[in-house]
């Protein structure tokens, strides 16, 4: 199965800001929002490849914690050594 990821430009007369993507959703729906324009920007053939830590929420189960894992590994920084002990 392929997951896409895809850019969206929509207009709309409020500050989108202020809204969450679901109000966005909505508002498109009912007309209040128009899309004029839809992209794909990147097509992935297992969720373990996308390097959002957003979007493999969205996948949940074991996929999305193992790569949320691998990411808070890489990020955890190491504590100084002073004569061979770690500082904390």
């Amino acid at each position: 199965m392929a997951y896409y990821k895809v850019r969206i430009e929509v207009w709309c007369d409020w500050n989108p800001a202020e809204s969450d993507l679901e109000e966005i959703a909505e508002s498109m729906g009912v007309g209040e929002a128009i899309c004029n324009m839809r992209e794909v920007v990147s097509v992935v053939n297992r969720p373990q490849d996308i390097e959002d830590e957003d979007a493999m929420a969205f996948f949940g189960g074991e996929e999305g914690r193992r790569k949320s894992r691998v990411n808070q590994i890489r990020t955890r920084k190491k504590a100084p050594r002073v004569r061979g002990r770690s500082i904390r």
